[in-house]
């Protein structure tokens, strides 16, 4: 038991023995600090103060070093170790200790410790157990370890590092002190004392190249200092050359050397203090002697590659691959471009080559990097520029069409247009949609088809034939469409164009009308506007000429500004014409291309622009041309006789005008005719169509019916728009006189007892209440309705034609007498004047004969006038040829009052042939009538023939581009063979008009040359037979066709030509009009009483032939 405790009072008094080592350990630890802190404080201080030598500062550093180091081991090291490997614990100074501390113990716990450790045997056991015992319950809650107080050692060791951190702050914030202790640590080198001032040379020691130029620059720091000197030797020289540098602007001293060639040494002094050696070493660094570049372009550029030397600067197309090759002036170990945007390649080396080469992608700068074997590198190498050239956008330009536009009968429609590209094309696309439509859904996306365009070309006209015949596409309906077309870059991917969208709409027969009589009222006013204006500017010519007359010599400038005034009227109308006539031809044209008049409408639309041509004629332009040439010299005479002339011919253009606007409103007539007609055939066709529909139908299903229903009431529309032209058409013929008012009210009071409007109104109740029988039986009346009242209007336009040619006929041939009666007179009169002699009663009578002929002239000349406003039968030719036989019959007079017989009998002969000349002109009209054609009869037929071929060919396009794509079958490709044979077929006629068309004269209006088209179809014919069936053969077909349709549209623009269809000859017998009907006895009793009538005007016997030869025309 005793045991045990002593053990555990040991163990506590252990912890007071560590304890008391610990104090005394930090107290040794902190004077270590502190001492080794102040000797080194005191040797830094030693050398700042004495500067020692190496000498010096080596033995203040090994003694301060070894000072610290016996110190360190004697009261560190020494302590340390003894107290851990060879001191035992005396617990009795511990417990003398924690006695001495504890006041309550005092010497008792020593005491029994001594005891414990004494032989046992001088006390007894029980009273040292009984001791024991006391000491330790007496102990036992002392903590012994507060015996030692820490806080006297820790503080000395706070102050410790206090004085440490003085000292290293202090090494470190003074100066003097941081030299001292640096050089203190470099005990074995020699320091120089601080200098004034100090030296900054730059470049110091460096590396150039033979004949590169260097500057030397030298800077201080201290004192300021007002002059340098430079000392410099170079490789062949034994002392030092002394330059002497003043002070710059810059504050600095400066020197440069210009193409160095050896190296040198340099060095700088300054009041007595001097700098470093530095070693300037020229070396032969590697220099670029020769580059040179080839530009090998993109492929698709098919651009020559270009070579390039001595210029690193390159202009390219993105793609283009460079390759370079350059020589150096020394054996190279490494070459490397280097671009701006940090990439870089390497190249290849041989000896004093290097190569490479690279794809340009952008715009980049870049630069040679060349390294010789001994890790030399080129300075300041060249920058040079890689600039990409833009591969430029294609371009299409849209020619023809290049507005929205109607789709024509044929569905064809002709594109025209220029693509360009600066280095080719990959593809060329139609694309297109169902815009609108009242039957089916509008499309919302484009379809597109690619069109065969040459790919090696930079710029091509595409002559291209849209054919929309599978669209399928009803009245109402609009295609839109544009055009893409694509570039070969397949660099960067090919780049596109668009054209602008061109719509295709399908018009209604109502909406083509309707255009066309808003062109014919433009036409109607701007004529009426024009004859308003020359009206007034002849009144101006009349008072203009009137204060001409004067006796000056020269006219005034006053008189001259209102001539040049009046001239630029007269311009203006002639102007206005041009643009009437313009939109004369476009509606000409539109009219041609949907067939919307009969074969003599338009030969007399035809025969109107003629006139209207008339009117802008060069004749006008001479005169007005002559008028303000003669006042350059202010003359008044020629001023007068050239005004007298351009008033005369200012009454014709007014007069012209004058018939041009009568001739309008019969033309406008007739077309009004012709439109009821199309109307109602179409009409019948219409109804005919839905009453086949109406069968197949069925009605029960809702959307069938609302789309028949649509269709009928569309028809229902039509009707109501059919008797509204019927009536415009009664107010068009009650305008004029001898048009058969009558017959037309009747046929439209016909029409209206059709009521027609209000069957097809109960179609379409009929339809929405799914009543198909009852609708169909509608329908059929309005089919038969149509089609009689159709052959009403066509007999009606039939006598109302034949009326007008007896009545022209008529009156033509009593004129032709008539002036064939005057010639005789002339004739007659002229033989008298040679034989009058000089007897003064003759030259008078027979001045008076002559006046008496130039009044009946006068008067066929107001017949034919009269005749004129209704007919184009009667021309300006026929009316010039009279007009000159009356001026030489009013020279006659003048020639026979003045007594001057040769003057007369050549007047009165020049007035003959006149008066033959008119005769036999109006004899030509006639017989024109006789043969029952216009003018345009040849171009007609041309016409038709190019028509026909242009169908011909647009279906061998077709074929052989189906063959090209694969997409005939077996038996349609064993048919294929013939194309060649049709091909070479369709040239053959072609060849056949062309020739024809020569010898008639009639090729000059053929706009289209003929010959170069022949030349294609012979290449065609020679690709098919051979079955080189290509890109190159495809695109001809198509420039065959654009041209064959060129060709015929320049007929249209330049004579008028009807679109006749090929049909098989057949009797058709039409029914009149109750007012019109008769019968073959009546139609032959009328025509003879016609001809009787045109007898009793006693025409000469070949004139009678003609005229029964002319009702015996008429009568069959």
């Amino acid at each position: 038991m005793s045991d045990k405790l002593i053990l555990e009072i040991k163990n506590r008094l252990l912890s007071v023995i560590k304890k008391d080592f610990k104090r005394k350990y930090l107290a040794d630890l902190s004077w270590f600090i502190s001492s080794s802190a102040l000797l080194l404080f005191s040797a830094g201080l030693l050398e700042l103060i004495f500067r020692f030598s190496p000498f010096g500062r080596t033995l203040l550093f090994f003694s301060s070093f070894l000072l610290i180091f016996i110190a360190a081991v004697i009261f560190l090291v020494v302590p340390f170790v003894k107290e851990k490997y060879f001191s035992k614990p005396d617990y009795n100074k511990a417990a003398k200790l924690t006695g001495d501390y504890f006041p309550e113990v005092k010497d008792e716990l020593l005491n029994t410790l001594q005891i414990a450790e004494e032989d046992s045997d001088n006390y007894s056991y029980s009273l040292i157990e009984a001791a024991f015992k006391k000491t330790y319950e007496k102990t036992k809650n002392i903590d012994f370890e507060k015996t030692i107080d820490l806080t006297q050692s820790k503080k000395k060791l706070q102050y410790s590092f206090i004085i440490l951190i003085g000292f290293l702050s202090l090494i470190f914030i003074t100066p003097g002190f941081s030299g001292a202790y640096f050089r203190i640590l470099n005990f074995n080198k020699e320091f120089k004392k601080p200098q004034k001032f100090y030296f900054e040379v730059s470049p110091g020691n460096y590396q150039l190249t033979k004949d590169e130029s260097i500057t030397i620059t030298v800077k201080t720091s201290g004192e300021p200092v007002d002059e340098v000197n430079l000392f410099i030797k170079s490789e062949e020289q034994t002392d030092f050359s002394l330059t002497k540098l003043s002070l710059t602007k810059e504050k600095h001293f400066r020197y440069e050397k210009q193409f160095v060639k050896n190296s040198f040494e340099y060095f700088v002094t300054a009041q007595g203090i001097e700098s470093e050696h530095y070693k300037i070493e020229v070396i032969d660094r590697p220099v670029i002697t020769g580059l040179d570049i080839k530009i090998v372009p993109p492929a698709y550029t098919r651009l020559p590659e270009i070579l390039q030397s001595d210029n690193g600067n390159i202009e390219a197309y993105p793609g283009s691959r460079i390759i370079f090759g350059l020589t150096s002036s020394k054996e190279l170990k490494k070459g490397v471009i280097n671009f701006s945007d940090s990439t870089s390649i390497e190249l290849k080396t041989g000896y004093q080559k290097a190569s490479g080469n690279y794809v340009i992608s952008g715009d980049k700068k870049y630069s040679f990097e060349l390294t010789d074997l001994y890790d030399n590198i080129n300075l300041n190498p060249i920058l040079y520029s890689i600039t990409t050239l833009s591969d430029a956008y294609p371009a299409i330009e849209l020619i023809e069409p290049d507005s929205d536009l109607r789709l024509t009968k044929n569905n064809l429609v002709q594109i025209n247009s220029i693509l360009s590209d600066d280095f080719g094309f990959s593809k060329l696309t139609i694309n297109y949609k169902l815009n609108s439509s009242k039957y089916r859904q509008a499309e919302t996306n484009y379809k597109s088809k690619e069109i065969s365009v040459p790919r090696a070309t930079k710029e091509y006209e595409l002559n291209y034939v849209w054919n929309l015949t599978d669209q399928y596409l009803a009245e109402g309906e609009v295609v839109a469409f544009y055009f893409e077309l694509f570039d070969n870059d397949n660099i960067n991917g090919p780049k596109s164009v668009k054209t602008k969208i061109i719509n295709v709409s399908v018009p209604s027969l109502d909406d083509l009308f309707k255009s066309v009589e808003t062109a014919q009222d433009d036409t109607k006013k701007n004529l009426e506007e024009t004859f308003k204006e020359a009206e007034k500017l002849s009144k101006e010519l009349e008072k203009l000429t009137n204060d001409m007359k004067r006796d000056k010599a020269e006219i005034t400038w006053d008189e001259k500004e209102k001539i040049e005034k009046a001239i630029n009227k007269f311009k203006d109308l002639t102007s206005k014409i041009d643009e009437t006539s313009k939109k004369l031809n476009e509606m000409k044209k539109e009219m041609m291309e949907n067939n919307l008049l009969s074969e003599e409408t338009m030969e007399k639309f035809m025969e109107l622009q003629d006139l209207m041509n008339e009117l802008s004629s060069e004749e006008f332009k001479d005169a007005m041309k002559k008028l303000q040439d003669s006042m350059k010299n202010l003359m008044r005479n020629e001023v007068n006789q050239s005004m007298e002339n351009f008033k005369l011919d200012e009454e014709m253009f007014k007069k012209s005008l004058e018939r041009t606007m009568n001739l309008l409103k019969r033309v406008q007539a007739e077309m009004k005719v012709d439109e009821i007609i199309k109307r109602s055939e179409e009409l019948a066709e219409k109804i005919s169509e839905l009453k086949e529909k109406t069968d197949k139908m069925n009605l029960a299903d809702k959307q069938n019916r609302d789309q028949l229903k649509n269709e009928q009431k569309d028809a229902t529309q039509d009707f109501k728009n059919l008797e509204d032209e019927m009536s415009d058409l009664q107010k068009k013929i009650s305008e004029l006189n001898d048009m058969p008012k009558d017959n037309i009210d009747e046929i439209a009071k016909q029409l209206e007892k059709q009521q027609n409007q209000e069957l097809s109104e109960k179609a379409e109740n009929n339809i929405s209440q799914n009543q198909k029988n009852q609708a169909q039986q509608n329908q059929q009346q309005m089919q038969s309705n149509m089609q009689n009242f159709n052959k009403q209007m066509q007999d009606f336009q039939e006598s109302m034609q034949q009326q007008n040619q007896m009545e022209t006929f008529n009156a033509m041939m009593k004129n032709i007498n008539d002036l064939l009666s005057l010639s005789k007179q002339e004739e007659k009169l002229k033989k008298e004047t040679d034989n009058s002699g000089i007897s003064q009663q003759k030259f008078n009578e027979n001045a008076k004969t002559q006046s008496e002929i130039q009044n009946n002239l006068s008067k066929v000349m107001q017949n034919l006038g009269e005749l004129s406003q209704k007919s184009f039968a009667i021309t300006p030719e026929m009316g010039k040829a009279l007009g000159q036989a009356y001026n030489n019959m009013q020279q006659s007079i003048s020639s026979l009052q003045n007594r001057n017989l040769g003057a007369a009998s050549q007047s009165q002969n020049k007035s003959m042939e006149n008066l033959n000349q008119a005769a036999s002109m109006m004899k030509s009209a006639l017989d024109m009538m006789m043969q029952g054609g216009g003018s345009g009869g040849g171009m007609m037929s041309m016409f038709q023939q190019l028509q026909q071929m242009s169908q011909q060919q647009m279906n061998l396009n077709q074929l052989t581009q189906m063959m090209q794509q694969g997409k005939l079958s077996k038996e349609q490709m064993g048919q294929m063979q013939r194309l060649g044979g049709q091909q070479e077929m369709l040239r053959k006629s072609l060849e056949q008009l062309n020739k024809e068309a020569k010898e008639s004269g009639q090729s000059k209006r053929i706009a289209s040359n003929l010959d170069k088209i022949l030349d294609e179809m012979k290449e065609v014919v020679s690709g098919l037979e051979t079955e080189k069936i290509n890109d190159d053969l495809i695109k001809k077909q198509e420039n065959i066709l654009s041209k064959l349709l060129d060709a015929q549209r320049s007929i249209n623009e330049k004579d008028y030509e009807e679109n006749r269809k090929s049909n098989t000859g057949k009797n058709i017998t039409k029914e009149r009009p109750d007012a019109l009907k008769l019968s073959p006895e009546e139609r032959f009793k009328q025509l003879r009483e016609s001809l009787n009538n045109g007898m009793r005007e006693k025409y000469n016997k070949d004139y009678e032939e003609l005229i029964k030869k002319y009702y015996e025309k008429i009568g069959k």
